[in-house]
C-alpha cells in the first residue's frame, strides 16, 4: 500500500450541521432555509473554488436563507460546525509514516480556515487535497484519477479512509481500496488487521 488517504471531516474533525441551524434558527433564519445552508449548489461550487465566499454569502443570503445577514453572521455559523478534533484519530496518523498518508478532503476556503486553527495536517503529511485548491469534489468524475496520478500510484495501491458512502463508492469505482470510517476505534481495528499501522 503506497498511501493511505484520510478524509478530514469527521475522521479527523467532528462537524454537525445541526450546530449552524440553530445559530441561524436563532438570528431568525426559518428552519427550512436554514437547512438549505450547505444543500445547495452554490455551496458546491464554493467547496470547488469556483466562486469565492463572498459570493457564496451573497448567493446564499439572497437564495436559500433569505434573510439579510452581515458576512460575519453567516460566517460564524458556518464556522461553528466544526467543533472538535478527533484525537483517537491523531493518534493512528502518529503510526503513519509520513510518506505513506495524505488527506483528502471536500472543503472550501472557510472551512480550511477552520481547519488550520484546530489542527496542523502539515504534522502528518505534505500531502492535503482540499477540493476547493484542486477544484474538485470526491464525487466529481476526475478527481480520484487526478489523486493518483498525483501520488505517483496506481489506484489499487491508495486506501481512502471516509465516512461517506458515496464518495466511498466512487473511489472505489475508480480502483482505489476503501475503508469506511466509523469511529476512531473501529479504523485502528481494521488498519492494524491490514498491517498498515
Amino acid at each position: 500500500m503506497k498511501r493511505i488517504i484520510f478524509d478530514v471531516g469527521t475522521p479527523v474533525i467532528k462537524w454537525d450541521y445541526a450546530i449552524t441551524y440553530g445559530i441561524l434558527e436563532q438570528m431568525g433564519v426559518k428552519p427550512k432555509n436554514a437547512r438549505k445552508f450547505y444543500l445547495n449548489d452554490d455551496y458546491l461550487e464554493f467547496s470547488r473554488g469556483n466562486i469565492t465566499g463572498q459570493q457564496f454569502y451573497e448567493a446564499l443570503v439572497t437564495k436559500h436563507l433569505k434573510r439579510k445577514l452581515t458576512f460575519q453572521q453567516v460566517r460564524d455559523s458556518h464556522d461553528a460546525e466544526l467543533y472538535e478534533v478527533d484525537f483517537e484519530t491523531l493518534d493512528i496518523l502518529k503510526k503513519i509514516p509520513r510518506d505513506r498518508l495524505a488527506f483528502l478532503t471536500d472543503t472550501n476556503e472557510w472551512q480550511t480556515a477552520k481547519e488550520r486553527m484546530m489542527v496542523d495536517l502539515t504534522d502528518y503529511s505534505d500531502e492535503i487535497f482540499r477540493s476547493h485548491e484542486i477544484r474538485m469534489l470526491k464525487i466529481d468524475e476526475g478527481c480520484f484519477p487526478f489523486i493518483a496520478g498525483a501520488l505517483g500510484a496506481l489506484p489499487h495501491e491508495l486506501l481512502l479512509v471516509d465516512d461517506n458512502p458515496e464518495k466511498l463508492a466512487m473511489a472505489a469505482n475508480h480502483g482505489f481500496r476503501t475503508l469506511e470510517f466509523k469511529n476512531a476505534g473501529q479504523a485502528k481495528q481494521e488498519l492494524t488487521r491490514l498491517n498498515l499501522i
